[in-house]
């Protein structure tokens, strides 16, 4: 059973001095496991995520991820542990059943230095995935979630990115013009209560923000100040 403390203690393999570049990195960069660090660009010019999962049918790539997302059986003991470790050892668990690591990249504002403490006994990779997230979305006061990437010839075909909308596997529709709306009205309700110190009540209004509108303009604006208020 893989142990995991505050030290972030992880079993030594040479495959995981390739992977341990996974760090969180600057905003509208990826972190690629095998030692670079590649960066998303626009046809604008600017910077961006990777591409979304839902403009092509599902990829062999990612029916495969998929697949081992349910196949692969997990366990561990992670005791103040970085979010991104835990994930590390989920990889190389991963790899020692199939052959092949499970291979993470982090949307813009992923916390995986965020530590959490979780114990988890035997289990789906998929049912650990989601248990993991949802701990960690707690510490994180973040609505985390993942994606399975589905891009014919993309070099993140079939890797599973991490994000801070609550997914879980596949993208999750654009918001409407009436979503937009609600969370916008939500999110100056919260901005009124700061400007009266009511800082309690405000949170309650920026976690629907996050919760119910992930997608939205509001949403990205109430993350920012949820982290900024603090827990």
């Amino acid at each position: 059973m893989a142990v995991l403390t505050g030290v972030g203690t992880i079993r030594s393999r040479a495959w995981m001095a390739c992977v341990a570049v996974m760090a969180f990195v600057p905003a509208g960069w990826a972190a690629d496991p095998r030692g670079s660090t590649t960066q998303a660009t626009s046809n604008s010019g600017g910077t961006s995520n990777p591409p979304s999962a839902t403009q092509v049918r599902e990829t062999p790539a990612a029916a495969e991820t998929r697949q081992r997302l349910v196949q692969v059986k997990v366990q561990g003991s992670f005791s103040n542990a970085r979010l991104g470790d835990i994930l590390k050892e989920f990889a190389q668990q991963a790899e020692e059943q199939t052959g092949e690591p499970v291979l993470w990249t982090y949307a813009s504002g992923f916390p995986a230095g965020i530590r959490i403490s979780v114990e988890l006994k035997e289990q789906s990779l998929l049912q650990a995935l989601d248990h993991v997230l949802t701990v960690a979305s707690k510490a994180s006061q973040q609505n985390l979630g993942y994606v399975v990437v589905s891009l014919a010839d993309h070099k993140h075909d079939g890797w599973i990115r991490l994000t801070t909308q609550g997914e879980r596997g596949r993208e999750l529709p654009a918001a409407t013009v009436e979503e937009e709306q609600q969370a916008h009205e939500r999110l100056e309700k919260a901005r009124r209560l700061l400007a009266e110190n009511k800082v309690a009540a405000a949170r309650i209004y920026l976690e629907v923000v996050v919760k119910k509108y992930p997608t939205t303009t509001a949403a990205r604006e109430a993350r920012q100040l949820l982290e900024k208020i603090g827990p």
